[in-house]
């Protein structure tokens, strides 16, 4: 009896092989798997190398959060099918959470080994320069109006203005804002300024990159240009008609020499 209830159990395992074969991991696994977050967009990319199975290959990416016990842990699709080697997580994770991310390559009924990277957005987040900032000049002010390079709710930004007199690169001054608009005061007229801005958060410790510097001239700076020019062509005009006169001085002397004594000769001459 136990060698036929045996029997029936191999028939079993060898019948249901055929009809539902395991799926081997034979696929070699995507390489140089990272996480690349930038202001709060996140974006899994992946490096893949099979050359002949390039064409018929798609990826599937999933998370899992990290808190859960390894045996426990539900993972959770974002890109299943896909062609890309990138995948974007941007909406699916929390900025407070720790994650297990994870991603694999699949082609027919083969697939491969799973390639993991933990991720935690508050700790591993970069923050990007502003996109745009605006500068309108007055007499002894500039003011800047700052592009949020993000929204959250999550993230508390400040502003960092590094500013500086053109012809002074070395002496550079710092100030911190926590508004996007933002007045430079007690400046020079009619001298140029050059202006760098970036976003930090102190709280989670996230430090942005400047942007490139933009200079600009406080107001009166292209009226003393103007006075300046006036000015030199005054004088250009001045010292034109000096010279001209003095000139003229000297032909009629020459002509008044040339009348007195040149004339009177050729009379006695004759």
């Amino acid at each position: 009896m136990l060698q036929h209830l045996h029997t029936k159990l191999s028939l079993l395992v060898i019948i249901s092989g055929y009809i539902c074969p395991r799926v081997s991991a034979s696929l070699p696994s995507p390489k140089d798997v990272t996480m690349i977050p930038f202001d709060l967009n996140y974006t899994l990319q992946w490096d893949w190398t099979s050359t002949e199975l390039r064409n018929s290959t798609t990826f599937t990416a999933e998370y899992a959060f990290q808190e859960d016990q390894h045996e426990n842990r539900l993972y959770i699709k974002v890109c299943e099918g896909s062609w890309q080697h990138r995948c974007d997580f941007t909406h699916r994770l929390d900025f407070r959470g720790s994650y297990i991310i994870r991603v694999r390559a699949e082609s027919g009924g083969e697939h491969s080994d799973w390639k993991y990277v933990s991720f935690t957005p508050d700790e591993d987040g970069v923050l990007g320069p502003p996109s745009q900032v605006s500068i309108e000049a007055d007499v002894t002010m500039l003011i800047l109006n700052i592009s949020k390079s993000l929204k959250s709710t999550e993230v508390k930004l400040r502003y960092q203005v590094q500013y500086w007199e053109r012809e002074r690169p070395a002496q550079k001054q710092l100030r911190i804002y926590d508004n996007p608009y933002v007045s430079l005061v007690s400046l020079k007229p009619w001298t140029e300024y050059c202006v760098q801005v970036k976003v930090f958060d102190q709280n989670f410790g996230m430090n942005g990159t400047y942007t490139s510097p933009q200079c600009v001239s406080t107001k009166g700076m292209r009226t003393h240009h103007s006075y300046f020019l006036l000015i030199n062509i005054f004088f250009f005009f001045l010292h034109f008609f000096r010279v001209s006169f003095s000139l003229l001085l000297i032909c009629l002397y020459f002509d008044l020499y040339f009348i007195q004594h040149c004339v009177p000769c050729t009379y006695r001459n004759i």
